[in-house]
């Protein structure tokens, strides 16, 4: 039995509903994969950069690239038989084969469908204030996920007022 899982999507925080709008994103992961002997393989996690995913050990695969901040994944394939799933692009990751894989997760750019498990979307943020973001934490396992920003305190920003 085979079996793939589509990709997370991406949280994101806008100024309006259109994707040319994100100031932070982040990326969410590939899908898994399940096959021969229920052998498991996760997707990569989402990030700065998207993660790949583990090796593949059952045919012989180029895995799928993962999100960047200037391109989507690339797809991966199965090279003995020139099977290839699809490229990730600009929030959207890329699909899995049809029959043999799982689809690359959201992002700024999304990650690389895969030939088995998929590869993370990457991450963004397009604001000054995210410099001063000490933890930027996003969980979901299943359902909607939710975005938890923690900012610091600059400590060498000038204490004296100007006069």
């Amino acid at each position: 039995t085979f079996e793939g899982a589509g990709g997370g999507g991406a949280s994101d925080i806008r100024s309006s509903s259109a994707l040319n709008t994100r100031i932070l994103v982040a990326g969410g992961g590939g899908g898994g994969y399940v096959s021969c002997g229920n052998f498991i393989q996760l997707g990569g996690n989402g990030g700065f950069n998207g993660d790949i995913p583990p090796t593949y050990p059952c045919a012989s695969v180029i895995l799928p690239g993962g999100g960047t901040q200037f391109a989507g994944g690339a797809a991966g394939h199965d090279t003995a038989n020139s099977i290839f799933a699809s490229a990730g692009s600009i929030g959207v990751g890329g699909a899995g084969h049809s029959s043999y894989g799982s689809g690359g997760g959201g992002g700024y750019y999304g990650g690389g469908g895969g030939f088995g498990a998929a590869s993370g979307g990457s991450s963004y943020c397009n604001n000054p204030s995210c410099s001063y973001a000490s933890s930027v934490i996003v969980s979901a396992t299943s359902g909607n996920g939710f975005v938890n920003i923690t900012f610091y305190q600059p400590t060498d920003l000038p204490t004296d007022q100007p006069t």
